[in-house]
């Protein structure tokens, strides 16, 4: 197997992910160090065509694969696996997303947090828009893309965007803090609360003394 990361090509894929799929662990290990090496580009276009029709063990490590290898066009092709329904597999996709796009791609990647139904990949994707984010020099424009997600979205989301938008700050994201401490949903209320908290500036500082003092829950006061 180590052999083939010198000597192989994109005729070895096959299988390379059977025994990623069904082999002992250091099998494994060993044919997915090859499979990020293997040179070429057919060797790109074999383990993209192989990740859309893996068997299920073995398509989150064919997801970081594509991360090492980086081909042409990587984040788009792996915005394609955010939304698989296993939820190993889009955890893995927003993860290698987070690390390959650039900030013109944040926009497409808030929408696909949007769809995330699995807290794990939930919580991947939050990380994912967050790193993103920070590499947009335009702060305004930023805060229009985490801010056009937050007013979609709904449920564990909604709370995931406040979240990345208490991270940057900026009047936009401040009023949308105080407006979803009085939210229905407790949630979005404690996301409200602990982005104020984690503010980057002292905006909400007198916001945070009122809580601190008035709170009805013991665990909002301290």
């Amino acid at each position: 197997l180590r052999a083939l990361a010198r000597l192989g090509d994109a005729s070895c894929v096959g299988l390379l992910v059977g025994i990623i799929a069904k082999r002992a662990q250091s099998e494994a290990d060993t044919a997915f160090a090859t499979l990020t090496i293997l040179p070429g580009e057919e060797v790109d276009k074999a383990v993209i065509a192989a990740l859309a029709k893996a068997p299920a063990p073995a398509r989150p490590r064919l997801v970081r694969v594509v991360l090492a290898r980086r081909p042409k066009g990587a984040v788009g092709i792996l915005l394609k696996y955010v939304d698989d329904p296993d939820p190993a597999v889009a955890k893995e996709a927003f993860a290698a997303v987070g690390k390959l796009a650039t900030a013109d791609d944040l926009p497409a990647l808030v929408e696909r947090m949007l769809r995330a139904k699995d807290p794990g990949a939930l919580r991947s994707a939050e990380r994912a828009v967050v790193t993103v984010a920070r590499n947009v020099s335009d702060a305004g424009r930023r805060t229009e893309a985490l801010m056009a997600g937050y007013l979609k979205a709904t449920g564990g989301a909604k709370a995931s965007l406040l979240r990345s938008l208490g991270r940057f700050g900026g009047p936009k994201a401040l009023e949308a803090a105080r407006a979803a401490l009085k939210s229905s949903d407790p949630a979005l209320r404690d996301a409200a609360l602990r982005a104020l908290a984690d503010w980057p500036d002292p905006s909400p500082a007198d916001d945070l003394f009122r809580i601190a003092k008035t709170a009805s829950s013991p665990v909002q006061r301290v």
